[in-house]
């Protein structure tokens, strides 16, 4: 399956949330037990979800691809080990773990790296799923858009540190070797330049 396919997979009849969480539930059970096609259609839930948000994440087909079978080969040994918590929030899990790897692909970019312990929560089988947080969801994936748009390292590795892993001003000075006042103007103008690439990429978050 590539990512294309995902245009036609997405486009199915609508299902109310507790519908597709026994559906999502069903499945994971049925891969569980190895049943006959059950990676087959989990392989068609991760692309109904992935593929669109991969999308959004990377512009180039290649690193697309990449992130795509990444996050598909991590879903899959997951399931398969029965570490889904909650098998019924399979489509948040899908959701989280390409974000996740997207994480990664940044950490590697930039020279200053984004530490793994404060990126795994977002990895929570209990966090919120998407339908009962679509509109901060969506604000969040345009911020991590933005984020990757901006061509200045250091903006990249401070906001990520600031606004995805949420740590605290003397934290991401003492990692990115800031002193209080340089971090005020460096996170100033980061602030200033995602403004305008979320503002450029997604007009209407503007105000």
């Amino acid at each position: 399956m590539t990512i294309e396919s995902s245009t036609q997979s997405s486009v199915a009849t609508a299902v109310a949330p507790e519908q597709q969480w026994q559906k999502d539930a069903e499945l994971v059970a049925d891969v569980l037990a190895r049943r006959q096609d059950a990676d087959i259609r989990l392989a068609r839930r991760f692309d109904a979800i992935a593929g669109p948000l991969v999308r959004k994440l990377m512009r180039e087909p290649d690193a697309q691809m990449d992130l795509y079978q990444d996050g598909f080969e991590t879903v899959l040994t997951r399931v398969r080990s029965g570490a889904l918590r909650e098998p019924a929030r399979l489509a948040g899990y899908i959701s989280r773990t390409v974000r996740y790897k997207f994480y990664e692909t940044l950490r590697a970019r930039d020279r200053f790296p984004t530490p793994l312990e404060n990126i795994e929560p977002l990895m929570d089988e209990h966090a919120p799923s998407p339908q009962c947080s679509l509109e901060r969801q969506q604000m969040r994936d345009a911020v991590i858009e933005g984020i990757a748009a901006l061509k200045v390292a250091r903006d990249r590795a401070l906001l990520t540190r600031l606004y995805l892993c949420e740590e605290d001003k003397q934290a991401v000075c003492d990692a990115l070797e800031l002193t209080p006042r340089h971090f005020d103007r460096v996170s100033f103008r980061g602030r200033s330049r995602l403004a305008d690439a979320v503002r450029e990429q997604h007009p209407e978050f503007a105000r």
